[in-house]
């Protein structure tokens, strides 16, 4: 692809072969989002179902150390503490997630995708079925520590399997890697306003406690999920995993992630452009066709 000025009006054009402007057609892209693969559509199920489990933590937990360890009701001064405390182990939370984003890439080449998955699962789900039997303020904030886990999961191992998906030359060659990463982010709203609709009401009829055996539950059908989630080849993923590991902690807010050196990242990054940027090209190039852009 080629930007061009003419001499006569300095109008930019782009160039583009037949190839590229029917990839990024509207029929193209709408396509592209209604028929969706099994993997990428299974990977987008577990992205709701991870963020599903995370949205119940972010938005209710001090909530519930307030007013389980703290028995306190929105107005009291001990209400305040809770809210505080619930805020610490939201702390621990988010480093535990910062560890684990670094540790992931050494995880991945000892296990799988796949282990990691199910073990952070299993792991949420207890810890979050327990939070409600074993509530004192010791055991929220150490119970906070499976979340940071499957927080980093949630921000990272996707994405990884995404760009491993995308190595297979069928899909590769039909479906755009942008307009997949956009699929997986909008799973995550999408969950939010699933447990918007109801999650509000249920809680106001059952109590706080609700919202701790829901995230253990969906965290339980997660781990079941996850066993069905594609295998893939091993070899340069943690080349992948390295870079992904970067962004999703920061995506977070993590800045501590940037530690890694800058010779170590655009190496990294090399090897994804190779990976997931390197075109398929199973017939000749075809004569290119110029198209104007006009910047009045």
């Amino acid at each position: 692809r080629e930007v061009l000025k003419t001499s006569d009006d300095n109008e930019p054009e782009m160039i583009f072969t037949e190839e590229e402007e029917g990839r990024i057609s509207l029929k193209t892209l709408i396509v592209s989002l209604v028929r969706i693969p099994g993997k990428i559509a299974l990977l987008m199920t577990m992205q709701l179902i991870t963020s599903s489990i995370m949205f119940c933590y972010f938005l209710y937990f001090t909530t519930f150390v307030a007013k389980v360890v703290y028995n306190a009701n929105p107005g009291d001064k001990h209400f305040t503490d809770g809210v505080r405390w619930g805020c610490l182990g939201m702390t621990l939370m988010s480093l535990t997630c910062i560890t684990f984003s670094f540790l992931l890439p050494s995880f991945i080449k000892r296990t799988s995708i796949k282990a990691i998955y199910f073990i952070s699962h299993v792991a949420a789900s207890v810890g979050f079925a327990l939070m409600p039997w074993f509530a004192n303020k010791t055991t929220v904030i150490l119970f906070s520590i499976f979340p940071g886990v499957l927080n980093s999961v949630y921000l990272v191992l996707p994405f990884i399997l995404l760009a491993q998906i995308h190595q297979i030359p069928a899909v590769k060659a039909e479906r755009g890697f942008g307009t997949d990463v956009a699929l997986l982010i909008s799973s995550t709203f999408a969950s939010q306003v699933l447990l918007n609709m109801f999650l509000g009401t249920v809680i106001e009829a059952t109590g706080i406690n609700v919202v701790m055996y829901t995230a253990s539950a969906v965290a339980c059908l997660g781990a079941f999920v996850s066993l069905n989630l594609p295998i893939i080849q091993q070899s340069s993923l943690h080349r992948t995993a390295s870079l992904v590991s970067i962004v999703g902690s920061l995506k977070s807010g993590h800045r501590g992630t940037l530690l890694m050196s800058s010779t170590t990242f655009n190496e990294e990054w090399d090897d994804v452009e190779d990976m997931i940027s390197e075109p398929v090209r199973s017939e000749p190039a075809r004569s290119p066709t110029k198209v104007r852009f006009s910047t009045r």
